[in-house]
């Protein structure tokens, strides 16, 4: 493994839009929910905006980020756990003790106890982080749905993690986390209002009257 650690296109969240609302109620669910617990899974449809939001609320906390992107290939303990150990080495580049987990040839064989020997070798860290999971629910693998909720929970607490998905909580994870799970957001929490509407269509060089805000709202749901 070289020195410079260069990670792949996973771990770049996409860019905000050009134009985009600033979906100030939506920011404020996700820092509430943050707050209120460390793990936060936010479940919705494709193209209700949980990436978006993400990275708006990531934007406004100023928070280091590691985001992860998952894909159907990433559905094996083995990879799946070598994208999240390299997630974390990239926080902290210059620890021997994380690179030299990462780099035991058996890693593949065990990736979940070396996953849990590399979170040991963490040293503490002065700032906090998030860790984001994207397209969680490509994550099928009985193994790593088991086994995910006992690594997470061994994570710094420096971090908070945000889960997103396209389905509801898996069964599995319905205890991450103290006090009763993790924080569920939903489509109901990412519907824009009709003010955001209106103000979105503004930033597109559009005024909308009030009554035109409102029949978009009942026709989209938001």
């Amino acid at each position: 493994m070289a020195d410079d650690l260069i990670l792949s296109d996973k771990f770049a969240p996409a860019a905000l839009p050009d134009v985009c609302a600033p979906r100030l109620r939506v920011v404020d669910a996700i820092e509430r929910a943050v707050r209120t617990r460390r793990f936060v899974y936010l479940g919705a449809p494709a193209g209700s905006g949980k990436t978006v939001s993400a990275l708006l609320w990531l934007k406004q906390a100023k928070r280091p980020c590691v985001w992860i992107g998952l894909d159907r290939y990433d559905d094996v303990p083995s990879v799946f756990y070598k994208q999240l150990a390299l997630g974390l080495y990239s926080v902290q580049p210059g620890n021997d003790g994380l690179r030299a987990v990462i780099e035991e040839p058996g890693f593949s064989l065990s990736p979940v106890e070396h996953l849990v020997r590399l979170l040991a070798e963490m040293t503490p860290l002065e700032r906090r982080y998030v860790l984001v999971l994207d397209d969680v629910h490509l994550v099928e693998n009985r193994e790593i749905r088991k086994s995910l909720p006992a690594v997470l929970k061994r994570l710094p607490r420096a971090f908070s993690v945000l889960l997103l998905s396209r389905g509801v909580l898996p069964a599995e994870w319905a205890a991450l986390g103290a006090d009763g799970g993790p924080a569920l957001l939903d489509a109901a929490d990412l519907r824009f209002t009709a003010d955001e509407i209106r103000g979105y269509f503004q930033a597109l060089g559009r005024d909308l009257a009030p009554d035109e805000a409102g029949a978009l709202f009942e026709a989209t749901e938001g």
